[in-house]
């Protein structure tokens, strides 16, 4: 009886494990680590590390001397991830004979004095970078779309709306906005209903894009799923009202069964945003 029992157990926790398994697999994981950069630049280097663009480029040349350029921001709640995350989503651009470009930043790590603030900077001074060394990279200046995912999509929204956050060696004369703007499941509210209020601390109000708004901003587009128990959906909504009470434009598109980040789990949900996201830059062209 006990060795029935035993084998029972045994066979549920393998069976709850594969279903873990395939429930956390996600589908551009296989993606990412089959793409490769075909250069690396520094655009920064702090504490003797040296930061770095990780550039994705057509492998056929093309009659164009200046290629339209899309710039993406990792995720990782400021402390994780890697330049790699984004690889995919840069790569279907890349595939249309875009630049991708992939930016490497420092992590929110409170033992190095690395705070989300300096996260906001390094994503401001590789934008300044691209945009002062547009033509030695390949791209035009004026067609540059920024993305980013999670907290990326908050570092993202950062170089449009925090203006006092610059490194002290920038070049302030180089304008940080894009032409578009294209965030997925992003940060948007760094107060307590929102994410990330204890990683910032007593500074959030001024690093919470909800708090934060203005006039004159690009075009831009936010994927968000409803049941994402990460980012709140209800200020993510907040967010589009009032960025679109000022004037601006923002589409929000909400899958109804979507959880934190769900288009990357599937092939059909990955396209379908993929093409969303085209629809969306075409309208403007």
């Amino acid at each position: 009886m006990r060795y029935n029992l035993l084998i029972i157990l045994l066979t549920l926790l393998i069976v709850n494990f594969k279903t873990y398994s395939q429930d956390n697999h996600r589908y551009v994981d296989e993606l990412n680590a089959s793409i490769h950069p075909t250069r690396k630049i520094t655009y920064k280097k702090v504490d003797n590390h040296e930061l770095k663009l990780h550039i994705l480029e057509p492998a056929e040349k093309s009659n164009k001397l200046l290629k339209p350029c899309i710039i993406g921001i990792h995720g990782g709640g400021w402390a994780g991830g890697n330049p790699t995350m984004v690889y995919a989503i840069l790569q279907e651009f890349v595939k249309e004979g875009w630049i991708g470009i992939s930016i490497e930043y420092r992590l929110l790590n409170l033992s190095k004095n690395h705070t989300v603030s300096d996260c906001v900077k390094d994503v401001k001074t590789a934008i300044r970078y691209v945009k002062e060394h547009a033509s030695e990279i390949g791209i035009d200046s004026e067609q540059i779309t920024l993305s980013g995912l999670s907290a990326g999509g908050h570092l993202a929204l950062g170089a449009l709306l925090f203006d006092t956050l610059n490194e002290k060696s920038d070049n302030l004369a180089i304008s940080t906005q894009p032409r578009y703007v294209i965030l997925y499941y992003p940060v948007v509210d760094t107060s307590i209903k929102g994410y990330g209020n204890k990683k910032i601390g007593d500074e959030w109000l001024k690093l919470s894009p909800l708090h934060n708004i203005k006039g004159n901003l690009p075009p831009i587009l936010i994927f968000h799923g409803m049941k994402d128990n990460v980012v709140p959906i209800e200020g993510v909504i907040n967010f589009q009202k009032k960025i679109v009470s000022l004037g601006n434009s923002c589409d929000l598109i909400i899958h109804g069964e979507g959880i934190h980040g769900y288009f990357l789990y599937s092939q059909s949900k990955f396209n379908d945003v993929i093409n969303q996201t085209f629809s969306f830059l075409n309208r403007f062209d």
